[in-house]
């Protein structure tokens, strides 16, 4: 027990107050689960179960450094896919100076940022994606660019045993920096030698609809040249 609730309530809480798009929002779908709780508290536990979070990974990643992250050999024998890819979010930040006399608040600017984001998973023999408790599925992403970006991948792959795995595939879009750092990466890590790169499906076609549009004049034909490309 922490903060006056089981571990299963406050990763509810958790998980509804970073998905919904207010704690307003969050707190009539708890209540539909049975969990009153005010909003305040919704905010400071979501926070919180966030920072828990960031200090454990980061405590990893410095386990890493020193050369003490454990291997618990999750991915032994395992046909492995690391997806990598960057995702599009607003941050809303504070304008400075005064609070306004209406709303006694600050007023607030609304900026796109990438966060570089990660999904490890293991497949069957006919390529679907496994679920159990077992061979857990990992998704983790970082605002801080690249090059820590590389730091946490390479501590999942470490933790989870990647140099033992039977296969391993990546894919991801076509970001540059994507291929230039991550298959050294996969090498320094003595991946299998049935390691495989993959341009993923959505990119790889929404480059052959560019081509499509600009080499046919009618649509039936850029369509029909489409559906035949991409299969």
């Amino acid at each position: 027990m922490s903060e006056g609730i089981t571990p299963l309530v406050w990763s509810i809480i958790a998980k509804y107050g970073a998905l919904a798009s207010c704690f307003d929002a969050a707190r009539s779908t708890l209540m539909d689960w049975g969990i009153n709780v005010s909003l305040k508290r919704i905010e400071r536990l979501t926070y919180l179960f966030g920072e828990i979070g960031i200090n454990l990974r980061q405590s990893k990643i410095l386990n890493l450094e020193m050369g003490h992250l454990s291997n618990s050999n999750v991915l032994k024998e395992q046909r492995v896919v690391i997806a990598v890819d960057g995702g599009r979010t607003k941050i809303r930040f504070n304008k400075k100076g005064r609070r306004s006399n209406k709303t006694n608040r600050h007023g607030f600017v609304g900026e796109w940022m990438e966060p570089k984001l990660l999904t490890i998973y293991v497949v069957n023999e006919q390529g679907k994606k496994i679920r159990t408790s077992a061979i857990p599925i990992t998704n983790d992403g970082t605002y801080s660019g690249y090059k820590e970006f590389l730091k946490i991948l390479e501590m999942y792959l470490v933790n989870l045993g990647i140099s033992e795995a039977k296969q391993v595939l990546l894919i991801a879009d076509g970001a540059e920096w994507i291929w230039i750092h991550i298959p050294p990466l996969l090498k320094k890590l003595k991946c299998s030698l049935e390691t495989y790169q993959l341009l993923d499906f959505y990119h790889a076609t929404s480059h052959l609809q560019d081509f499509a549009d600009a080499a046919f004049s009618t649509n039936n034909e850029r369509q029909q040249w489409f559906r035949r490309e991409k299969l």
